[in-house]
């Protein structure tokens, strides 16, 4: 029993582990539409007490990478949550945060058929701003 409780809390701990920089980098690479792009409209809705959706609206500036054949000045839309409050001293994936309107972002994204919305595929680190 002492053993089953040890594994569970270890195999709980590497779900929440930090993942290395190399991991994010690997998502990077491999995500399927790399766009550059502007932010028109940001809606936060709370779903629960720990969770925010987050809906954005954005111009394409540029395309780097596409498999959904998006083009530079299409409007799209990205879906994805955050949670609410961060807790200091926290250890564990980067989170998402929300995109603020007006800035220009580096988005690693992933085409949802399922919900005709695009998503983030490099966890934290999907966004990167841009002075352009």
């Amino acid at each position: 029993m002492k053993k089953s409780i040890i594994y569970i809390f270890c195999f709980y701990s590497l779900l929440l582990a930090e993942l290395s920089h190399s991991t994010y980098e690997e998502m990077k690479k491999n995500s399927p539409e790399v766009l550059k792009l502007i932010v028109n409209d940001v809606q936060l809705k709370t779903l629960n007490r720990y969770k925010l959706e987050v809906k954005i609206k954005a111009t394409v500036i540029k395309v780097i990478r596409t498999e959904t054949r998006v083009q530079s000045n299409c409007q799209i839309f990205i879906k994805y949550e955050i949670p609410k409050l961060v807790k200091k001293g926290y250890i564990g994936p980067v989170s998402l945060k929300a995109l603020k309107k007006k800035n220009k972002y580096i988005a690693y994204l992933i085409y949802s058929i399922e919900n005709k919305v695009y998503i983030p595929s490099a966890k934290g680190l999907s966004f990167k701003v841009i002075d352009d």
